[in-house]
């Protein structure tokens, strides 16, 4: 049957005048792109400023060491002389000779220290009784005794042990005063044979061995107190104590000290060790990157002789958690998920990005919307602000919101997805971030660096005891989270490693 053209004219009409309404319902109802205003750039949350502490340092020097160091040095054969003259008509040739090793032990906080002796004499006289002609005579050369005019008359031999007491300290104005005082004791007393006697002669001998050692002390005690210029070694030093230190390579870590004051306690002598403990009161600051500057050169303080009560040092390792490896991380774990939200709308996450935004964080995510009896796809791009907290070495973000901004846009132009809080349950879900690898890590280089030769004669060795997070911040490219770490160190010095 045919239809009149009327009729058909008629059904065209409908069918384009409904078509011209469904274009325009759908024109004036698709939303579009929902693509609110970023928030704006704050300033980057303040650094904490580093914590003081005291790095104590106990240093022993084992008298093993220094008994071995000085053995090595001390040749055998300490004396030798020809033609000593013993009055105006007696020479004698003298060899003093170390019959044994030195030996060393403390008391009382003193060092002592015994050096086994030998000495052989031979005395000569002229061949008669009268003076020699050449002796009239101040600037003539003293004869040879093995020349015509002398002959051996008598020889003897003994054994003493010289005996040296050594006590050391340290002036506020870094300088070392030394006491040291000498005896001796005889082992093998010396005698001399007349006729069928033997005449001790060890009164005589140790006279002069006596003046000797005042000698020899007032010696010692002047190169010591001249030799050992602490103050101009720690001068020769203390800029390179504000330069960066390298403590690791990959990644970079610089470690910088800030000193405040020194402390040195008494040298106090227990058996078998000469020790002391020196301590820093700083602020050791770690640095991830670039060499950071060396810090301004501050005057050498004037040294305290009492310890901080405070023992064991701390120092700040910070661990990094850059904003592009989050969003990354973030990334790999929400892309292309699709959350289901009310009245079965249901929004599948194609993009986000995260980054500081004062205190706080900022995660930009792009969502594609699948609304009901909608024909096209919604694209939004919202703004989630939220806080870092940390809990139990893991990184959380709480308190997440829309963003001002994006929350006035949502409410006008989306309220299907301003109402509703699956999105960010479902983001907040994906951002935890557990540290404890990149904390063992950090443990690891600086017990690395507790445990190290300082140079040829020292070793320092220590342990991490404690550590603890703290002071969460927020730069330009980063959360940056403080780790701090307890310890104690020691350190080892042995003198027979030294050329």
């Amino acid at each position: 049957m045919k239809l009149p053209s009327k009729i058909l004219l008629s059904i065209a009409g409908i069918l384009f005048l409904t078509a011209i309404v469904l274009v325009t319902v759908i024109y004036f109802n698709k939303p579009g792109k929902i693509i609110p205003e970023a928030p704006d750039a704050l300033p980057f949350s303040a650094k904490p400023s580093p914590k003081k502490s005291s790095v104590s340092v106990p240093i022993r020097i084992p008298l093993k060491a220094l008994e071995d160091y000085a053995n090595a040095r001390l040749p055998d054969i300490l004396y030798t002389g020809r033609n000593e003259e013993v009055d105006e008509d007696t020479r004698a040739n003298l060899n003093i000779i170390k019959r044994d090793k030195i030996r060393l032990s403390t008391k009382d906080n003193t060092l002592d220290a015994a050096i086994p002796i030998r000495f052989e004499a031979e005395f000569f006289k002229p061949r008669n009784s009268a003076r020699p002609a050449h002796k009239k005579s101040k600037s003539a050369q003293k004869p040879d005794p093995s020349e015509q005019d002398f002959i051996k008359s008598k020889s003897t031999e003994g054994e003493f042990t010289v005996l040296f007491k050594l006590k050391l300290d340290i002036t506020e104005d870094w300088q070392y005063q030394s006491e040291v005082t000498a005896d001796f004791k005889w082992d093998k007393k010396p005698y001399i044979n007349l006729g069928p006697f033997k005449i001790r002669i060890s009164t005589i001998v140790g006279k002069s061995i006596q003046k000797q050692l005042r000698k020899i002390t007032d010696d010692i005690n002047s190169s010591l107190n001249q030799s050992l210029n602490i103050k101009e070694k720690i001068n020769q030093g203390w800029a390179d104590l504000h330069a960066p230190a390298a403590i690791n390579d990959n990644p970079p870590i610089w470690l910088l000290a800030a000193i405040e004051s020194i402390h040195i306690a008494d040298i106090n002598m227990p058996p078998g060790y000469i020790h002391f403990d020196f301590a820093l009161r700083t602020a050791l600051k770690t640095v991830i990157g670039k060499k950071p500057t060396t810090l301004k050169v501050a005057p050498i303080p004037v040294l305290s002789k009492t310890l901080p009560e405070e023992r064991g040092f701390t120092i700040n390792l910070p661990v990094a958690l850059e904003f592009a490896t989050l969003t990354e991380t973030v990334l790999e774990k929400s892309k292309n998920k699709i959350i289901e939200l009310d009245n079965g709308t249901t929004a599948q996450i194609k993009d986000l990005n995260i980054y500081g935004n004062g205190g706080n964080i900022v995660i930009a995510v792009d969502l594609d919307a699948d609304l009901p009896k909608r024909f096209y796809n919604v694209q939004s791009r919202i703004y989630l602000s939220g806080r870092p907290v940390l809990e139990k070495q893991v990184l959380y973000f709480r308190d997440f919101h829309f963003d001002v901004k994006t929350n006035d846009l949502l409410v006008s132009a989306a309220s299907w997805l301003a109402d509703n809080t699956y999105v960010i349950e479902e983001i907040e879900r994906d951002l935890v971030f557990p540290l404890a690898e990149k904390i063992s890590a950090n443990k690891i280089i600086i017990n690395q660096q507790l445990n190290k030769p300082l140079n040829d004669y020292a070793q320092t060795r220590g342990s991490i005891k404690h550590l603890y997070l703290e002071d969460l911040y927020i730069t330009k490219n980063a959360i940056q989270i403080n780790v701090y770490m307890q310890g104690d160190v020691a350190v080892d010095i042995a003198f027979n490693t030294l050329d």
